[in-house]
C-alpha cells in the first residue's frame, strides 16, 4: 500500500457538507469534513464507532450533546469539543447565525 502524501484541501463556503479527508488510502485512517448548519438545524444522532472525534468550531455556537443524557456542551467559535469513541451524540445549531465546523475522526 502506498504511504499517504502531503496535500491540501480548500474549504468551500457554500456547501452544507464537504468531505476533507476520506480515510484510506488518502490517510492512515483519519477522516474529516466541514459542516455548515443553519439556525435550528442538526446533524442527527450518530456514533463514530471505534473512532474518537474532535469538532473545531469556526463560526457560531454548537450545541453538542450525548443522546443518553451524559453530556451537554455549548461550544462557541473559536472553540473545540472532544468526543470519545463509541459515544452516541448529536450536534445542533441553537444560535441565530450560521454554525460552521470541521470534524476530525481517527481510529482509537
Amino acid at each position: 500500500m502506498d504511504k499517504p502524501a502531503i496535500f491540501k484541501v480548500a474549504l468551500r463556503k457554500r456547501n452544507r457538507f464537504q468531505r476533507l479527508l476520506k480515510g484510506r488510502p488518502q490517510t492512515s485512517g483519519m477522516k474529516s469534513g466541514q459542516v455548515r448548519l443553519s439556525p435550528g438545524e442538526e446533524i442527527g444522532g450518530h456514533d463514530t464507532g471505534r473512532r474518537e472525534e474532535i469538532l473545531i468550531i469556526l463560526e457560531g455556537t454548537a450545541s453538542v450533546f450525548c443522546l443518553d443524557g451524559r453530556c451537554r456542551l455549548q461550544v462557541k467559535a473559536p472553540g473545540v469539543a472532544y468526543i470519545p469513541a463509541r459515544t452516541f451524540h448529536n450536534v445542533r445549531n441553537r444560535g441565530k447565525s450560521l454554525l460552521r465546523y470541521v470534524y476530525v475522526v481517527s481510529p482509537v
